[in-house]
């Protein structure tokens, strides 16, 4: 202890001093820890560290891989003409934009050729709409021909 500390406490007496006595007592006792073992639970730490950004990161590519399978599952907009059925005929209906027309003349021929096919009463109300913007546009949906041949492209 230090000077100032020391007159310190004989000014306060001798129980403080009783009490500063039995606590450098307590200290005394304590077992050295060597730094060893602290470093050691530094390492633990920064092992969990990189275990938890690791199945972080690969719980992501994981996510994204999945998405990418997915994606690769659902038919292009390009191909949902070619698929011939009820629910190709739904997306084709849900897809369509408010003039009528697709992103491009080229789908917006092709998928009126391929709701001209399907037979539901949204299918109909779609494929009008088509042919009215593709008539101001003065083109026409594929034939049934047409679009036949680029099923088979497609498939082979």
């Amino acid at each position: 202890m230090t000077t100032d500390l020391e007159e310190t406490l004989a000014e306060l007496g001798g129980d403080y001093q009783a009490m500063v006595r039995g606590m450098k007592k307590a200290c005394a006792n304590v077992p050295y820890v060597p730094r060893r073992r602290r470093r050691s639970r530094v390492y633990l730490k920064v092992a969990c560290w990189f275990v938890f950004i690791g199945i972080g990161v690969s719980f992501f590519t994981l996510r994204g891989n999945l998405a990418r399978q997915t994606a690769e599952m659902r038919p292009s907009i390009y191909t949902v003409a070619y698929l011939g059925t009820t629910e190709a005929a739904q997306e084709l209906v849900r897809t369509q934009g408010a003039d009528g027309s697709w992103q491009n003349d080229f789908l917006t021929q092709q998928n009126a050729a391929a709701l001209r096919e399907a037979t539901t009463p949204e299918a109909a109300i779609a494929y009008r709409r088509a042919v009215r913007y593709l008539r101001q546009k003065g083109l026409q949906p594929l034939s049934a021909q047409e679009l036949a041949a680029r099923r088979d492209w497609q498939q082979a």
